[in-house]
């Protein structure tokens, strides 16, 4: 078996992004909405995104759900989320791309996820910073999908559940795991400072601040550089062409499912691999390194 390097199409902080991307991910611009009387102004980002903050105006005096913050990961602003209770019930801090119409029939309804989109993005990534009430946890993730004629089916989710709390901006990113090779025409991004906040669930304080959030995409173009993988391959010296050992190493089919990790090593074994693309994720010191490589 020989393994040949991809272009290196992404390095940690200043990662390249090919593929559609959703917009106003770095929560810069935001639409006031005015109220009056009793019922509070607020503002939520703009170009697509939404949040429960629609309820405040038919719950006099309750305050925004999601809010500008100038306790940014980078730029100007963040979005903070923060659970609190409306008409006497728990209502998560949200935020998500669709819109938002008030259902008082049936509030679950309420929030209409997604926005049209196409692509493949193999993870989605961003930062965030969370202070959990009591045993709560937040929830941050993207779905693809597409309509049938009859129903939305989904066709790749890539989601976290955070329990911790997370005094510093936190870094993520989650690989989309893929159950169609059907073309999405919808995503939704959603997060949330209570996970279960969809069912009324959730601890009244806990606060979520999301940042950069972007999706990611695979190999652009091929190097014709080449290494032999009979036994124990040096992946990191001949694929991410580094000398310093990693504090983690996954390697990724290209359908999102994780196929083998490593911890504090330089070496990665891919002689169980199929033929295919695969993407090996490092984590270091200086950031998340991503390269992809081919096994024929």
């Amino acid at each position: 078996m020989r393994i040949v390097g991809l272009l290196v199409a992404f390095a940690s902080a200043t990662m390249l992004m090919y593929g559609q991307q959703v917009a106003n991910t770095d929560f810069e611009d935001w639409t006031l909405t005015k109220g009056s009387g009793q019922y509070k102004d607020y503002e939520e980002p703009s170009h697509g995104w939404a949040s429960g903050n629609g309820a405040i105006h038919i719950a006099a005096g309750s305050d925004p759900v999601c809010e500008k913050s100038t306790d940014a990961a980078s730029g100007a602003y963040s979005a903070k989320l923060t659970t609190r209770k409306i008409f006497g019930q728990i209502a998560s801090g949200s935020l998500y791309t669709g819109k938002f119409a008030l259902n008082l029939a049936d509030p679950v309804k309420s929030a209409q996820r997604g926005i049209p989109f196409s692509g493949r993005p193999v993870a989605f990534k961003g930062w965030y910073k969370y202070a959990p009430v009591d045993a709560d946890s937040a929830t941050l993730y993207a779905v693809l999908s597409y309509w049938d004629g009859q129903q939305r089916v989904p066709i790749a989710e890539a989601r976290i559940l955070e329990k911790e709390a997370r005094s510093t901006w936190y870094g993520f990113e989650i690989p989309f795991t893929y159950t169609s090779d059907k073309e999405a025409d919808t995503i939704a991004l959603v997060f949330a400072s209570s996970a279960g906040g969809e069912f009324f669930k959730g601890s009244v304080g806990s606060t979520l601040y999301v940042d950069d959030v972007s999706l990611v995409y695979g190999p652009v173009s091929v190097d014709d550089s080449e290494v032999d993988a009979a036994d124990r391959l040096s992946i990191v010296r001949s694929v991410i062409q580094s000398t310093t050992p990693m504090q983690w190493l996954g390697i990724y089919a290209m359908d999102g499912t994780l196929q083998a990790t490593w911890n504090n090593t330089m070496f990665a074994d891919a002689s169980h691999l199929q033929p295919g693309v695969y993407c090996l994720v490092a984590d270091t010191k200086h950031g998340v390194i991503r390269r992809t490589f081919c096994v024929y």
